[in-house]
């Protein structure tokens, strides 16, 4: 016969009835991600594309400006938004779209996106956010 014994249930109980209550108001965290992914955002346009993979496609021609900042108003139209559920990153201009899918006459150049590893970088970091919102390892 044998006799199981936990001890520390009590603590156990205690620390995932806290997360439960946390994770009730996931927004704050989710505003953080949101900006943590504009800022990221923001990167990958200063670096030209690399945080997202691959260095944009350079012009046929040269121009005296930086890629895709002719006028600066692209690389200024990246919002972030969030609610109590998710958190995302846009670009607001029109056009922005032709650029991140490409057309027959322009190459892909990712303007949204995840960083590093697959997106792991910026997927680790939002875990990282939501474990501290919920106190996760905390006793």
């Amino acid at each position: 016969m044998f006799d199981i014994r936990v001890d520390g249930a009590g603590a156990v109980i205690q620390n995932l009835d806290r997360i439960n209550r946390q994770g009730q108001n996931l927004g704050p965290a989710f505003r953080q991600i949101a900006g943590d992914l504009l800022k990221s955002h923001q990167m990958n346009f200063r670096s030209h594309g690399t945080r997202f993979g691959e260095k944009w496609a350079p012009r046929k021609r040269v121009y005296k400006w930086a890629i895709l900042e002719k006028t600066g108003k692209m690389s200024h139209s990246f919002r972030g938004k969030s609610d109590s559920n998710s958190a995302e990153v846009t670009n607001v201009v029109s056009y922005a779209k032709y650029h991140q899918l490409g057309t027959r006459k322009l190459p892909i150049r990712n303007l949204i996106g995840l960083a590093g590893d697959g997106g792991r970088t910026d997927i680790n970091e939002a875990v990282r956010t939501i474990r501290k919102h919920l106190r996760v390892g905390d006793s």
